[in-house]
């Protein structure tokens, strides 16, 4: 049954995730957005369910939110090929700068539920 919820879960982030881009591309607006979107909104989910105690605790819980939806919306690979093509591309500054933000942004939910909690 795992399995079938982290499909079912994967599948459903991964659209989500497809749309997303879809969204943020026709609003001209560059890809590193939408990869930092998708990852920002995973972390969100993940901060969230984690503080939810008796919701995190259920048995379905992460195999179908934070390993199969968040694992599928959020994109460790286009994330680093971003940041690679960056690098080919001579913009060190904003190498620099997304593998910063990134990693802040992503952290922010989880000190952010930490200290409501």
């Amino acid at each position: 049954m795992p399995y079938f919820l982290v499909f079912i879960g994967g599948g459903l982030g991964s659209v989500v995730r497809f749309l997303l881009s879809r969204l943020i591309t026709l609003c001209n607006v560059h890809t590193l957005w939408s990869t930092c979107i998708a990852n920002f909104i995973a972390c969100i989910i993940v901060a969230l369910i984690i503080s939810i105690k008796v919701f995190y605790q259920l048995p379905f819980v992460q195999p179908l939110f934070i390993i199969g939806f968040c694992g599928g919306l959020s994109t460790f690979s286009t994330w680093t090929y971003d940041n690679y093509q960056l690098l080919l591309n001579g913009f060190y500054g904003i190498f620099t700068c997304n593998i910063i933000l990134s990693i802040c942004i992503g952290l922010l939910p989880f000190f952010f539920m930490q200290r409501i909690s």
